[in-house]
């Protein structure tokens, strides 16, 4: 533990040049109803690139590796996390619950809606706010997956590492501050201790919530891997080609769901979830036209859900949404 917490440490041996530079008040702070898409890419032969003052970050050059990441923001409507007031529902249905405030980000807890295994978290302090150049905290939380009688700790490092200009195949976007993020996690299950090492770098702007580039590499004993993800805007979505489209739908007074946005001849799944994660749809397609209708076969309660269409040939993509059951 003293070397972890040594290491950890280290990370914040900084440059001292304090020439002007952008202040996040927004960074990680989200609100219900939002919802924001970002692009997988190719993540070969990338590099975070240099921290320090005015620095330029040129990643124009990122290429599509086949899939958009889709989170939507709701309201907090369980039971098992009180002091949580946000679920961030992530790509492939995984729930994190979220209490903020205007200084501080946390995870409660996440919720995986395939294996039904609830992980809870304790002072998983994830994002801080004012934060700037040099801006920094090292916190340590603890672990418990009571499914599977998991537990441990673990630590965060985090900093306010660069600021500059970031390019982007989108676009060009100044005065944006990269924040790093070095977590360490010593998880013990059955009596056999595992140690993961995850280093983020995230990219803001002062008006964005959702970072405009991350970068995640993890290391654990037994796997390594990198992804690299930007941010699309809204408008830009339907011009990345052979990727899910925007999708909206309703239930009518049938209980039929009823959903718009696709393309004639494609193969989808829809996937539909109650807000507390429980699967109650799932079916596999042939778009006939932009417009589908799905029979549930049972009695739809009032109430909120979450729909998540993934196109067949772009599997690490998902498209998610919430619809609303009313009497």
């Amino acid at each position: 533990m003293k070397t972890i917490v040594t290491y950890l440490l280290s990370l914040f041996i900084l440059p001292v040049a304090m020439s002007a530079q952008p202040v996040l008040s927004n960074n990680e702070n989200y609100y219900t109803g939002e919802s924001f898409q970002m692009l997988n890419c190719d993540a070969t032969s990338i590099t975070a690139g240099s921290s320090g003052s005015n620095v330029t970050w040129d990643f124009s050059g990122l290429t599509s590796a086949g899939g958009i990441y889709t989170t939507t923001i709701l309201p907090d409507t369980s039971t098992v996390f009180t002091t949580s007031g946000l679920m961030e529902v992530m790509p492939f249905g995984t729930i994190a619950y979220l209490e903020e405030n205007s200084t501080d980000s946390y995870i409660n807890g996440i919720y995986d809606t395939t294996s039904h295994i609830t992980t809870f978290y304790t002072n998983y302090d994830v994002a801080k706010r004012p934060f700037t150049y040099n801006s920094n905290y090292l916190d340590s939380f603890r672990v418990n997956v009571p499914a599977t009688g998991s537990y441990g700790a673990g630590w965060i490092a985090v900093t306010g590492d660069g600021y500059g200009t970031i390019i982007l195949p989108g676009g060009t976007y100044s005065n944006v501050l990269r924040i790093k993020k070095v977590q360490i996690e010593r998880d013990t299950l059955a009596g056999t201790p595992s140690l993961t090492a995850t280093t983020s770098y995230l990219w803001f702007d002062t008006g964005s919530r959702a970072p405009l580039l991350r970068i995640d590499s993890v290391l654990s004993t037994t796997t390594e891997s990198q992804t690299i993800m930007y941010l699309l805007p809204p408008e830009g979505v339907s011009t990345v080609k052979g990727l899910p489209s925007i999708f909206n739908g309703y239930f009518d007074n049938s209980d039929h769901l009823i959903v718009s946005g696709f393309e004639t001849g494609k193969e989808y799944q829809v996937v539909v979830y109650n807000i507390i994660g429980n699967k109650v749809f799932s079916e596999t397609f042939s778009a006939a036209g932009n417009s589908e209708r799905f029979d549930i076969n049972r009695q739809v309660n009032p109430g909120i859900y979450i729909v998540g269409i993934t196109l067949k040939t772009e599997p690490y993509g998902t498209s998610v949404f919430k619809v609303v059951k009313t009497e």
